[in-house]
């Protein structure tokens, strides 16, 4: 929760040190937008061996070419090569519908690291600018991205974009955070204490992540294996209701001042459903 004692950067970067001792061991992927795409944040990003991001950053953040070679002329050497801009990447790669630029180069925010760097051009025209530590030779084979395809199977060429490919999965998040808001009613609490808004934010969540494994534990939900949570809430809220209505009507017809109409008609509905019966 943001209490304002923190900045969100420096929020972030105490969850990264919470959660990193707890995966030293493993490849991690720390995927973000241009909002949390400052050098605050990566340098303390960058602290862990183990840790790599691919992130989104602004359009106009600075770019350089890698320092040319020794000339054998005197005097320092430089540290930058010259500066280059999205236009100068050539979009040579067609990766699902959008054409796709690679660079290796410098940039202020991620100190002195080569970084990979990546230029998206849309059909409807828009550009993006997306920034990646991870060299694509070092991804592990677990971190393939969700195609039923593996690594090996990809060609040289291929291989360079894995980055920006893994960066796709970063959508889960946008359309769990969407959901919670738009069907579980996350934005229309009316909890001013921290200490409630944290409790409601879990249940939400635990509710939510609940129904979403609920399909692949119980084969009786099994077709809901590719559909969102809230269809499966809608199911379990309407047999919930209909069972209630149901209770209740054939408490209510054991009574001798009901019509014979009513009687008829429980009986073709217990005819027709086999769960009244």
């Amino acid at each position: 929760m943001w209490t304002k004692e923190q900045t969100k950067l420096e929020l972030a970067g105490d969850l990264i040190e919470e959660v990193m001792p707890l995966l030293k061991d493993r490849q991690v992927l720390l995927l973000f937008d241009s909002w949390y795409a400052k050098s605050s944040l990566i340098e303390r990003v960058l602290q862990y061996p183990g840790l790599d991001i691919i992130c989104n950053v602004r359009s106009d953040s600075a770019m350089y070419e890698l320092p040319p070679l020794p000339n054998g002329k005197p005097g320092r050497p430089k540290k930058r090569g010259k500066r280059i801009h999205m236009n100068d990447f050539t979009l040579s790669w067609n990766m699902d519908g959008m054409q796709v630029g690679h660079r290796i180069v410098l940039t202020h925010i991620c100190g002195n690291r080569r970084i990979h760097a990546y230029v998206s051009y849309t059909t409807s025209g828009s550009r993006r600018l997306f920034f990646s530590t991870l060299n694509p030779s070092d991804l592990h084979m677990s971190c393939a991205w969700q195609e039923r395809k593996i690594l090996r199977d990809a060609p040289a060429e291929g291989m360079d974009y894995y980055p920006l490919k893994l960066y796709k999965l970063r959508w889960a998040i946008e359309t769990n955070y969407y959901e919670q808001k738009a069907f579980w009613s996350l934005n229309a609490y009316r909890i001013r204490r921290q200490n409630g808004i944290e409790h409601r934010v879990n249940l939400v969540n635990l509710v939510h992540s609940s129904l979403k494994m609920l399909p692949y534990l119980d084969k009786h939900f099994a077709k809901y294996q590719n559909a969102s949570p809230q269809e499966l809430r809608s199911h379990i809220s309407w047999q919930i209701q209909r069972e209630i209505f149901l209770g209740t009507l054939v408490s209510k017809a054991q009574t001798a001042k009901n019509p014979m109409d009513l009687v008829q008609a429980l009986c073709k509905l217990v005819s027709s459903t086999s769960e009244v019966a």
